[in-house]
């Protein structure tokens, strides 16, 4: 794995030079980065990168001087010069100095840039390069050195590593210092997760590489220490100074979130630790802001708050989510958009009171949708985006904030209600036959309209509507008359008693059966059976 120091005053070509391609991939370790030539010196003489990116014209001393003075103690190590399209007497000027090859800024991406690197990794191979080293960064060849920083992160977090000489020099060769500093935690947040669905992993894992690079590199010019980690939507770093003031990660933080916000355009919040002396506390400081983090789902705009006492509630939401989804699908049924949008908010008013953790509202959320779909699934057209759960699921799941929650949730209810109102207008004849299918399958049982409307996922009122326009009569009176036209077969043709038709048939009472029977037929029981048997004589 060869070594590889970018210099460059502006920190944006920086970022893009670090995160546009996988430089483990090509053979290559970004070691150290620098803004001016005296401390991308220094940085070589720490690091002996075998390759160095450049620009020319930077404060202080500038890419002529700091080629020679690479070339006076090194003439293997490759010196690539970043140069503008205007630079070529530059160019000439550094190629004199002593640099190997120049590649013009803007064609600096990925094709042309991997082009480079790869017949400089050829020319490295050949020439034998790079393996004299001996410390722990040589010793771990297969490894890339932001690899290895995570690596000691991780262990450093996970509190049970001893803080002996072999984890002291593994530290210092990494860079980082343990002994006699101060220390502090920040985590930072992309607050853009939503975009995530929308977004290839590749382009996703690149710009939180961009994010990294520019972060670190902010921390590294406020002459701090750090290591670093990222995981989806966050960014975790351990700093390390001498003394490390509390101002002084604020005005670090404050800097990040800027330029990340001019550069990438996507919004940052932060937690901030407090600062520690003893390396070994650095796994309860981390407990401290991971929980702090979660209070950031409440808090609509981008911000930066300290860890401090945990107000999160432990509280059995799925208990109350019956009641909440039984008022959702009752507003969908009434095709009632603005009762359906109060019950969300109803449910975003009472996880900002209970602060519920955000991992919990966002499932919350995702199965009341799951549960919505599965009910009105009918509704939605085969190439209807909206019919895919797992899509709304993911968008739930990676949200931020939870005003983005409940924003999505708002648009998934009008989705819903919009296509049960076109399907329902598009098919009231299938509703009513439907409608007609449960009744003649169940006119023996007690119907109600509540058990017929949530049968057909309609609200009592559109049912009753429904039925009348298409049929010409109300429910309760066409269930009436197909339980007496079966009444009239079993009058006539069986040896039942009254007691046992009017059972068989669901009425409460015969007092209501036979009153039902006489305003459907305009005859009692008995003169309808004697009026049928009259008619059998009279046709023998």
């Amino acid at each position: 794995m060869y070594k590889v120091l970018i210099v460059d005053d502006e920190v944006l070509v920086r970022v893009g030079l670090k995160s546009t391609i996988d430089w483990e991939d090509l053979g290559f370790t970004v070691v150290a980065e620098a803004s001016n030539g005296e401390q991308a010196y220094e940085a070589y003489l720490i690091h002996k990168p075998d390759v160095i990116l450049t620009d020319i014209v930077m404060p202080k001393q500038d890419g002529f001087w700091l080629t020679r003075k690479i070339r006076e103690k090194n003439q293997k190590a490759k010196i690539l010069i970043l140069s503008c399209h205007n630079d070529f007497e530059h160019v000439r000027e550094a190629l004199k100095s002593g640099a190997d090859d120049y590649i013009l800024k803007f064609e600096a991406e990925d094709e042309e840039l991997i082009k480079t690197m790869t017949g400089i990794k050829e020319s490295l191979d050949a020439e034998g390069n790079g393996e004299e080293d001996h410390n722990y960064l040589k010793r771990e060849t297969s490894t890339d050195v932001t690899s290895l920083k995570v690596k000691l992160l991780e262990d450093l977090l996970d509190g049970s590593m001893r803080v002996d000489a072999q984890l002291l020099d593994r530290s210092s060769d990494l860079g980082f210092l343990l002994e006699g500093s101060t220390f502090a935690l920040i985590s930072l947040f992309r607050d853009d997760g939503e975009r995530k669905a929308d977004c290839k992993d590749q382009d996703w894992q690149h710009m939180n590489n961009a994010i990294i690079n520019l972060a670190s590199g902010i921390i590294e010019q406020k002459k701090m220490f750090c290591l670093a980690q990222e995981n989806n939507n966050r960014f975790l770093f351990l700093l390390s100074k001498t003394q490390i003031k509390k101002v002084e990660v604020q005005e670090v933080i404050e800097l990040i979130r800027s330029s990340v916000a001019q550069y990438f355009d996507i919004p940052i919040s932060a937690v901030i630790s407090r600062s520690f002396n003893d390396i070994k506390e650095v796994s309860d400081v981390y407990r401290d802001v991971a929980l702090k983090a979660e209070q950031l789902f409440y808090i609509d705009e981008s911000c930066m708050i300290n860890a401090a006492e945990q107000t999160l509630q432990n509280i059995n939401i799925f208990s109350v989510k019956k009641s909440y989804e039984q008022s959702l699908i009752n507003s969908i049924n009434e095709e009632s958009q603005q009762k359906a949008l109060e019950v969300i908010e109803q449910t975003e008013a009472f996880f900002r009171k209970n602060t519920v953790k955000d991992v919990e509202v966002k499932l919350f959320y995702s199965n009341m949708i799951s549960n919505v779909f599965e009910r009105y699934y009918h509704c939605f057209v085969e190439e209807d985006k909206a019919k895919d759960y797992t899509y709304y699921h993911n968008r739930l799941m990676a949200a931020t904030k939870i005003k983005s929650v409940v924003a999505l949730m708002k648009e998934i209810i009008i989705t819903i209600i919009n296509n049960v109102k076109t399907y329902r207008n598009n098919n009231s004849n299938d509703i009513i036959k439907e409608a007609i299918d449960y009744i003649e399958r169940n006119y023996q049982k007690k119907i109600s309209l509540q058990s017929l409307a949530e049968y057909l996922n309609l609200s009592k009122h559109y049912v009753c509507y429904l039925f009348k326009k298409e049929t010409g009569e109300n429910i309760s009176l066409y269930v009436n008359k197909l339980r007496i036209e079966k009444a009239k077969q079993l009058v006539v043709d069986s040896d039942c008693k009254i007691k046992e038709i009017y059972d068989d048939l669901g009425f409460s009472d015969q007092q209501y059966f036979s009153k039902t029977f006489k305003k459907i037929t305009g005859m009692t029981i008995m003169q309808y059976k004697d009026s049928v048997l009259n008619n059998s004589e009279t046709n023998r």
